[in-house]
């Protein structure tokens, strides 16, 4: 019954030995046929039973029940159940592993940052985890597995959910609707409460649909104050220019390789040059000759200034 070769079940055979072979026939992990002899040891207690059913890995299903008497003597007894006992048993292990399946899923689900939803080939919620919930906070109450996709978008809608300047109602809804059955890029969405999320969905192959939602508020924030500040750059900027152009003198600053930082308008006035002789990556080499070409120089001066120069 237990799956051993008559020589191997012979006086003086260790139970653990027995155990270990077992198990090794169930083509189990050697981390998990440690881990499983390690739980039959430190269930055979003396003054103690146990009882328990398995499948072996021809398909028999197997009663066993220990007793280990006073003394330490261990008595160990096993019987086959009738097929009917073996379906049963069966049916009520695979219910237990599709249980013990979707408990595990669900911890990694509610473990994301983002929120989850599946919706069914009919459109219907089917799994969400707590995040999911946190982002439609509006509608929370709503969030049920068999909810609509298009009844939650409507009510979320309807209590005010979404801001919706520049935008109808209905067109919204059309709109994302739209996107839902043939989704491309993801959409950036914002709350009536100041929040902003990112939207992604995805077609599943039967004809559902994956759906994500991430708090993008921080990151819209940050976004908003670099373009103030790039904005407020900008207007100094603006003003310095026109500070330096309203200048009496006449200003050129080069960087440490001789090239042209900013010139202002007086600058090229006082030398007869154009602003384009003057450009930010011009070389002072570049300006010099530029000057030399105005014709405002003889021979002997023209000598002195490259020299000078």
């Amino acid at each position: 019954l237990r799956g051993h070769k008559p020589e191997e079940v012979v006086a003086g055979t260790p139970l653990m030995d027995l155990v270990r072979l077992v198990l090794q026939r169930l083509d189990l992990a050697p981390d998990e046929v440690e881990a499983r002899m390690a739980a039959v040891a430190a269930s055979i207690v003396a003054g103690t039973s146990d009882g328990f059913r398995y499948v072996t890995s021809d398909a028999k299903l197997l009663e066993m029940h220990r007793r280990c008497l006073p003394s330490g003597t261990l008595v160990e007894t096993v019987r086959e159940l009738e097929p009917s006992h073996a379906v049963t048993d069966l049916n009520v292990q695979f219910a237990k592993m599709a249980a013990n399946a979707r408990q595990r899923m669900m911890h990694a689900l509610d473990g994301m940052a983002e929120g989850f939803a599946l919706f069914d080939c009919d459109d219907h919620l089917t799994v969400f985890n707590r995040k999911y919930i946190e982002t439609r906070s509006f509608i929370a109450e709503m969030i049920k597995a068999g909810a609509s996709y298009e009844t939650l978008l409507r009510e979320e809608i309807r209590r005010g959910a979404i801001d919706l300047t520049g935008s109808t109602a209905e067109a919204h809804i059309q709109a994302r609707l739209d996107w839902h059955r043939n989704p491309t890029e993801p959409i950036e969405v914002l709350m009536a409460d100041g929040r902003w999320l990112r939207i992604s969905e995805t077609r599943t192959s039967d004809g559902g649909c994956v759906q994500t939602r991430a708090d993008i508020t921080q990151m819209k924030e940050r976004e908003a104050d670099l373009l103030r500040l790039t904005r407020d750059l900008h207007s100094r900027n603006a003003m310095f220019d026109v500070l330096l152009d309203n200048m009496s003198q006449g200003l050129c600053l080069f960087d440490a390789d001789q090239r042209v930082v900013f010139a202002n308008y007086r600058y090229a006035e006082i030398y007869g040059l154009k602003m384009e002789h003057i450009a930010p990556g011009t070389s002072l080499n570049e300006i010099l000759e530029a000057r030399l070409a105005t014709g405002v120089y003889g021979n002997a001066d023209r000598q002195k200034f490259v020299k000078d120069g």
